[in-house]
């Protein structure tokens, strides 16, 4: 798979830290100034966004080895997808359950994703790759969140939730394709490691 596969990683892991980092940083925002929550409540539900994260991966590191990381991780991708859907509030009240469930959804891709780079990219360029998928992270940490906040400023924090679920399209699509490489079996076992992060 070699270069190509690197290079679908790193769009990859681009736009999951954007999505997971924009949701986190701007749903307090969202549901205070949009969808009218007190500050309270929404400041508890961004803690719960945070905390059905964490949870998730505790979760998913004691279901890995029983069903697999790839049929858990392509449930994940309806979930997420579904979250995001809800949290644009096009009945009222799902945008409670779209920021738990993108939290959820969310969890096990940056583990698995990580964990799963020597079988994609062959463990020559293995430790490169991954070097190219934390900096790829942390720009979708800056910039995605930024990018929000111009949208934010232009069209009103309503026109992020809309935005959230455009940039879940573009992982899911982005890490499909990911998910179609051939891999290395010789590669470290998914389900240890990702039991491990």
């Amino acid at each position: 798979t070699g270069v190509p596969a690197v290079r679908l990683q790193v769009v990859a892991f681009f736009l999951y830290a954007g999505l997971e980092a924009t949701t986190g940083q701007w749903c307090f925002t969202i549901l205070t100034e949009h969808y009218g929550y007190t500050r309270p409540v929404a400041g508890v539900l961004t803690g719960a966004y945070w905390g059905a994260l964490a949870g998730g991966r505790v979760l998913f590191g004691f279901l890995v080895d029983r069903f697999g990381a790839r049929p858990l991780v392509r449930i994940s991708g309806a979930l997420c997808l579904l979250g995001t859907a809800l949290f644009t509030g096009f009945l009222p009240g799902t945008e409670v359950v779209g920021t738990l469930l993108v939290g959820f959804a969310l969890a096990p891709y940056f583990p698995v994703m990580m964990t799963d780079t020597p079988a994609r990219v062959g463990s020559e360029i293995a430790p490169y790759a991954v070097g190219f998928q934390v900096a790829a992270a942390t720009v979708g940490i800056a910039a995605f969140p930024a990018l929000a906040g111009a949208v934010a400023g232009e069209y009103g924090p309503g026109a992020i939730a809309p935005g959230l679920l455009v940039l879940a399209l573009a992982f899911t699509a982005v890490y499909s394709s990911v998910d179609r490489l051939p891999k290395d079996e010789g590669s470290p076992s998914l389900g240890v490691s990702a039991s491990a992060a």
